[in-house]
């Protein structure tokens, strides 16, 4: 069965945020050029996210969230965060919903990829972690906090 990937989530909903918010056409919070503070956040998030899978890259480790853990990384971001991807993607769709005037459909949508992440991705993940890492990703998660 195919399943959706975070990243692919990010890009659906920052694709169609736009056009959702355009043909809604509710309230827009941040005037031009105001709503072009959503860029270095946008570039912020997404630079998080790639630095990242590049440690993964690097240490020669899976990506994909759905394939078997076969390293726990602990460099980078991953040293405060659980997240730094997620929280990467996350920070970066802000970024495009400030971009779209931060109208209350964009913020929407950017609660959807939060819930997507805090309930389903990151606890699939979490579970297979603890499953193949054991007592080592129980002491990092007493460490280091899911997402901030």
């Amino acid at each position: 069965m195919q399943r959706l990937l975070p990243p692919q989530v990010f890009f659906l909903l920052a694709f169609t945020m736009a056009p959702v918010c355009y043909w809604l056409d509710g309230p827009h919070w941040l005037p031009y050029p105001a709503n072009l503070a959503g860029v270095p956040i946008l570039i912020a998030g997404l630079a998080i996210a790639i630095w990242h899978k590049r440690l993964f890259v690097r240490q020669q480790t899976n990506i994909p969230t759905f394939g078997e853990p076969d390293k726990l990384i602990q460099a980078g971001l991953f040293r405060y965060s659980r997240n730094p991807m997620y929280l990467g993607m996350l920070t970066g769709l802000s970024g495009a919903a400030i971009l779209c005037f931060a109208a209350p459909a964009a913020w929407l949508l950017v609660g959807v990829f939060f819930v997507m992440l805090h309930f389903w991705y990151i606890p699939f993940e979490e579970a297979q972690m603890q499953h193949k890492f054991k007592h080592q990703y129980e002491a990092y998660c007493q460490q280091t906090r899911r997402w901030l």
